[in-house]
């Protein structure tokens, strides 16, 4: 199917059920059908054909790739329990998150063209950047991502969603796992639980800083110093339209995933 440019109908939904069936324990593949289930609904009858796009090529990709490197947490024994990150997003200034046990944060302003993202969209982008800048620390542990929003943490634990922007954002978080080679599972937190991240995403850091008094200090006599966001890595997570085949998205991974 690699090499294919088109398909039919009957020939797409036997590919799909293969992989569905492979995905109930290679679990981060349901993510990488959606384009193909998408693909297989453009032709009317069983044998009308349809064209297999880059993108399509690209999820196929994927699953020669990794399905025999890795394949997700379901075929190992369970990793040891690591930290619990908390994070959260406002609509109107921005999103932040920190780790309960290492006391490392950040905040983040967002900038002009993400103010209009929905909700949903905004509360995932901390997960995934607290994973692409803390996940080195959880090399063989199992974190937990604490967050308010249901629909989020639903996206988490499925490992798949149906919007094109929370779909970009969980192949970056795959990658990023995979790279770091930690499990991860969601929580719902109820908002008013959540009142130190709530204060980052507000910039309301005075708040922040009475509720987590021993945030991240380089030294005790300095100012508690967040952990700084490459622009690399809010590039990658901006463009929703990059394959994790094309040399952009292989570009930005290596400069905020170097190789050891």
């Amino acid at each position: 199917f690699k090499q294919k440019t088109n398909a039919s109908k009957h020939e797409l939904q036997v590919l799909i059920g293969i992989l569905s069936h492979a995905a109930t324990v290679v679990r981060p593949g349901r993510l990488f059908l959606r384009r193909l289930i998408d693909a297989s609904k453009v032709p009317r009858l069983s044998f009308h054909r349809t064209r297999i796009n880059a993108k399509c090529r690209s999820d196929l990709a994927w699953w020669s790739v990794f399905a025999e490197r890795w394949n997700g947490v379901a075929l190992f024994p369970r990793l040891p329990v690591g930290p619990s990150i908390f994070s959260d997003a406002s609509g109107a200034w921005g999103c932040g998150a920190y780790v309960e046990e290492t006391n490392q944060w950040f905040q983040f302003e967002w900038p002009p063209p993400w103010l209009g993202l929905g909700i949903a969209t905004k509360e995932l982008l901390p997960v995934v950047m607290g994973a692409a800048v803390w996940g080195r620390g959880w090399q063989g542990v199992r974190v937990t991502f604490h967050c308010d929003n249901e629909a989020v943490v639903s996206c988490l634990n499925d490992r798949s969603a149906s919007e094109v922007r929370l779909t970009h954002l969980l192949r970056c978080l795959f990658f990023i796992q995979a790279h770091f080679k930690f499990e991860f599972r969601a929580k719902h937190i109820a908002g008013k639980q959540n009142t130190a991240a709530d204060a980052l995403s507000r910039n309301k850091l005075p708040q922040f800083l009475s509720l987590r008094s021993q945030a991240k200090k380089q030294s005790p006599s300095q100012l508690p110093q967040p952990t700084r966001l490459s622009e690399a890595l809010v590039d990658l997570l901006s463009d929703d339209s990059l394959c994790w085949t094309s040399p952009r998205w292989r570009n930005l991974c290596e400069a905020i995933l170097p190789r050891e």
